[in-house]
C-alpha cells in the first residue's frame, strides 16, 4: 500500500515537473504577466489561462503546483525522473519582491475585510473595547477565576503543564502566512499593547477569534514565541518567500 503511494507521488511530481516546462513554452508571457500582478493567485493563473482544458489535467492541484514549477524552474534534485534541469520564468530575487509585495496585500485586505463587516477588533470602538476588558477583567477577578484562581505555584505548574502538552500535540497548527502578518498588526496597534510591551493575551484571544472560530488555538506563549522568532513582518516574508499564493 505505501509503495503504491510513493510510486502515485513520482508519477505525479513528474508530471508537474513536464507540465512546468510546457507552460513555459507555451505560456511564458501570460504567466509572467499574471503572476506579476499581485492580486492573481496560481489558481487564477490557471482558471485565465484555461490550463486544465488546453493541457487535458485532471485536477486543479496538478495544474497549480506545475504553475509553480514554471515560475520556480526545476533544479533536477529528483532520482526517479531524468527530466533535464530548466530555469524558472522569475529570478529568486524578483520571486523574493513579489512574494513579499503579494503577503503584505493580502494582509490589508484581511483587514480592511474586518473593517467593512465590522468583525474582530473592528466590531467595537476603543472605547467599547476598553469598557469590556474592564468588565471583564473585573469579573473574572471577583469570582476568582482564569490566574485568579491559582496561586504562583500553581499558575507556574500550569504553565509547565501547557508548554508539554503542545509539544506533545500532535494537532498543533501551524501559523499562515495571512494570520502572522494579523498578529504583527495588532502588535502595533496601542490597544494591544500594555505599557511598553506587547499584550499577547489580548492579541491571542483576537487571532482566535478571528481565524479559529473562538477555539483556543493560539496561546499567549505561542503569540510571543511566534512573534520573537521572527521579529518583524519584514523577517517573516523574507525567510518565507517560496510561499507562493
Amino acid at each position: 500500500m505505501e509503495e503504491n503511494l510513493e510510486l502515485k507521488k513520482k508519477i505525479a511530481v513528474s508530471k508537474q515537473i513536464e507540465l512546468g516546462k510546457l507552460f513555459q513554452i507555451n505560456h511564458s508571457e501570460k504567466i509572467i504577466e499574471l503572476w506579476r500582478d499581485i492580486k492573481n493567485k496560481r489558481s487564477d493563473i490557471v482558471d485565465k489561462l484555461n490550463l486544465m482544458e488546453l493541457h487535458n489535467i485532471p485536477s486543479p492541484d496538478v495544474a497549480e503546483r506545475s504553475v509553480y514549477r514554471a515560475i520556480r524552474g526545476y533544479e533536477g534534485q529528483y532520482k526517479f525522473t531524468d527530466f533535464p534541469a530548466y530555469e524558472g520564468l522569475f529570478s529568486e530575487n524578483e520571486i523574493k519582491r513579489i512574494t513579499k509585495a503579494r503577503h503584505k496585500a493580502n494582509g490589508s485586505v484581511q483587514g480592511s475585510r474586518l473593517v467593512r463587516e465590522k468583525k474582530g477588533l473592528y466590531k467595537h470602538t476603543e472605547a467599547e473595547w476598553t469598557e469590556i476588558s474592564r468588565k471583564g477583567g473585573n469579573t473574572t477577578y471577583e469570582q476568582q477565576k482564569g490566574l485568579f484562581s491559582q496561586t504562583d505555584e500553581e499558575w507556574s505548574r500550569t504553565r509547565i503543564k501547557g508548554g508539554i502538552a503542545l509539544v506533545e500535540s500532535k494537532g498543533f497548527t501551524p501559523f499562515n502566512p495571512e494570520e502572522t502578518i494579523y498578529i504583527f498588526n495588532l502588535a502595533s496597534k496601542r490597544e494591544y499593547q500594555r505599557l511598553s510591551k506587547v499584550n499577547n493575551q489580548k492579541i491571542a484571544e483576537e487571532v482566535n477569534k478571528t481565524f479559529h472560530d473562538g477555539k483556543e488555538t493560539r496561546t499567549p506563549e505561542s503569540i510571543a514565541n511566534h512573534r520573537h522568532k521572527y521579529k518583524t513582518i519584514d523577517n517573516y516574508l523574507e525567510t518565507h518567500h517560496d510561499i507562493i499564493p
